[in-house]
């Protein structure tokens, strides 16, 4: 981060320059803890699974490293760019992400537990769903840098929504990706709330975000029934689990049975029983179950 002073130059007007460059070495070491962390909890929670499906107690583990590596490089690197630049790559950014949401449907696409969101290059994969979010905040925020103090006007309010609603709605058809998408809209109203001057329009905002989620529950509750509509049965699973304990509860029972057994101190690192095949996809989704299982309420 750079650190800048204000000063006057000789025809006395106040400019920003220089002073020097700051560090925040407490965040730093915070991220890099919480990567260890949760490189020995990936490990810890995916050894079982791992060796049985492919015969490698540290598959998943290898994976995720390889992961962290890039993404420290990756973290460097942008440490010692200007971001000022960012704003030079907005629209192929923007424009990117959201073709890389169409190469979903085209062979790129991989599917994985009956979900088509990913896409493969190279023997790697990546969700275009990740890529969208850091894709908008770097679109959004050029937006309204470059608008100043336009952004009080109905227009450039109706296209910031329209940038982010298509990337949001992009996320939701194609890759029936709903919390992505949710995440997005998110993204976008805070990035509003901050970018925005006049608080009506974040009012209007919100006063639609209410609308459209009271339109969601009406017609959650009209289709309950209906069995199509896999997350509004995820949405009563987790009301009552136990009445969905074979099917879309099932997973939700396990996890509570994860965190109850697990007490205040739990039952010690690499000591789960959840992970040893009664708790699917341990590693990925219900990893913080399988933490409170071994570290407890203290860990």
């Amino acid at each position: 981060m750079t650190n800048l002073r204000m000063v006057k130059n000789e025809r006395g007007k106040e400019t920003l320059t220089r002073k020097g460059t700051f560090f925040d070495y407490s965040m730093l070491i915070i991220v890099l803890f919480l990567v260890v962390f949760g490189l020995v909890m990936v490990y810890s929670t995916s050894s079982y699974s791992a060796m049985i499906k492919t015969g490698d107690s540290a598959y998943y583990f290898k994976n995720q490293m390889r992961a962290t590596a890039i993404g420290l490089v990756a973290m460097f690197a942008v440490t010692v760019i200007d971001y000022h630049i960012w704003y030079k790559f907005k629209w192929i950014a923007y424009i990117g992400s959201l073709i890389s949401v169409v190469l979903v449907l085209t062979p790129l696409g991989m599917e994985f537990n009956g979900a088509r969101r990913w896409i493969g290059v190279a023997g790697f994969s990546v969700q275009p769903a990740e890529i969208v979010k850091l894709a908008i905040i770097i679109m959004l925020a050029a937006f309204i840098s470059y608008s100043g103090n336009k952004m009080k006007s109905f227009r450039n309010n109706l296209v910031f929504c329209l940038m982010a609603g298509i990337a949001g709605g992009m996320i939701f058809i194609i890759t029936k990706n709903m919390s992505s998408a949710i995440i997005i809209l998110g993204i976008a109203y805070v990035m509003l709330m901050i970018g925005n001057s006049k608080p009506r329009w974040l009012i209007i905002a919100t006063v639609v975000g209410l609308l459209a989620v009271v339109a969601f529950l009406i017609y959650f509750f009209g289709n309950v029934s209906s069995a199509e509509h896999f997350r509004f049965r995820r949405l009563l699973a987790w009301r009552n689990p136990e009445n969905y304990a074979s099917n879309v509860g099932m997973q939700t029972l396990q996890a509570l049975y994860a965190l109850g057994s697990g007490g205040f101190f739990g039952k010690g690192l690499g000591q789960s029983i959840q992970k040893l095949g009664f708790l699917p996809e341990a590693q990925n989704d219900m990893v913080f179950s399988i933490i409170c299982e071994e570290l407890g309420l203290f860990g």
